[in-house]
Formats: structure tokens, C-alpha cells, sequence
């Protein structure tokens, strides 16, 4: 019988509305970890995965640092009328936000150094379509991407190389 494989346990639905630069983080990081484990899931098996992690990191800390019971409902303190006010973001978090902004120069997806070259050769070949940039780039031996099957060496794709000029603060 065709079709999706029926699931051993329940889910529920959980919506989340979360901004378009952490989708994209998201996004980026799960392509991050397929390549890692060399193993593509669907995002939201990826996702769960992720959550699941980082359930077991936080409670682990949690458990380090007390080891009292969980509080229950009743014994759970009033939130204070500062941490209500969602609008204005508290200083550790405007800092953060800061510093992603200045790594969004960079994808995690590729160091540094390579990103400067391609930026380099950008600068200098920027008549050039993506797909013949990322020619250049894989004759230049600027930058090649492997193939996740067969591990060979490939021109890098133009999707991806426009994700990162446009990061990069390029078109």
C-alpha cells in the first residue's frame, strides 16, 4: 500500500509565529545538519529533533544548577510587570540581536575565508550571471560544493550562492 508511513505515537499541532530572520536561521540550520549527519529529514522531523535537544540541554542545566522538584502550578511566582512589557527588548537581548546582525555578513554554511574570495571575485566579476559566478568559482578553484551523494566535487548552486551574496550585503 503507497503512502505516508502511519505513525507509532500521537502529535498535536503547536503554532508558532516567529519572525522571517529566524525562519530563515531555521532553515539554514537544519541544511547545516542534514549535511553533518549526511542524512536529509523533512524540516519538521528535523525540527522536532532539534526541540527535543534542546528540551534535554535546558532541563540538564535546569537540573545541575537545582536540584529541587519541579513547581507546580500554585507554586509558580507572579511574572514581574517589566518582563509583560514584550515591546521593549531587554538589553542581553538587543545585544544578541546586534550580533547576529553583524554575523549575518557571513553563513554559517561556509568559513569565512572562502566567503571573502567569492566576495573578492564578486567584486571583480560582477557582470557574470550566478550560475557562470559559480562556474568561475569552481574552475578558479575559488570555492567547490561536494555533491551529498556521490561526494564529488561540483560547481557551487546559484541559489545558494545568491543566499549568500545577499547576506553578504551583494546582489
Amino acid at each position: 500500500m503507497a503512502g505516508r508511513h502511519k505513525r507509532e505515537y500521537e502529535v498535536k499541532g503547536y503554532l508558532l509565529r516567529l519572525t522571517p530572520q529566524l525562519i530563515d536561521r531555521l532553515d539554514l540550520c537544519c541544511s547545516i545538519l542534514d549535511v553533518a549527519t549526511r542524512q536529509r529529514l523533512p524540516r519538521n522531523s528535523r525540527m522536532q529533533q532539534v526541540l527535543e535537544e534542546w528540551c534535554a540541554k535546558v532541563e540538564a542545566e535546569h537540573q545541575a544548577q537545582t536540584p529541587t522538584p519541579t513547581p507546580t502550578l500554585a507554586t509558580v511566582p507572579p511574572v514581574p510587570q517589566e518582563m509583560l512589557n514584550l515591546n521593549i527588548p531587554s538589553e542581553p537581548a538587543q545585544r544578541r540581536r546586534e550580533t547576529q546582525e553583524k554575523k549575518k555578513t557571513a553563513s554559517a554554511s561556509v568559513p569565512n575565508e572562502a566567503l571573502e574570495r567569492i566576495l573578492a571575485a564578486r567584486e571583480q566579476y560582477d557582470k557574470l550571471s550566478l550560475r557562470e559566478f559559480a562556474k568561475l568559482l569552481f574552475d578558479r578553484e575559488i570555492y567547490r560544493s561536494l555533491d551529498r551523494k556521490t561526494r564529488e566535487q561540483k560547481p557551487l548552486h546559484s541559489g545558494t550562492l545568491a543566499r549568500w551574496l545577499s547576506q553578504a550585503g551583494m546582489s
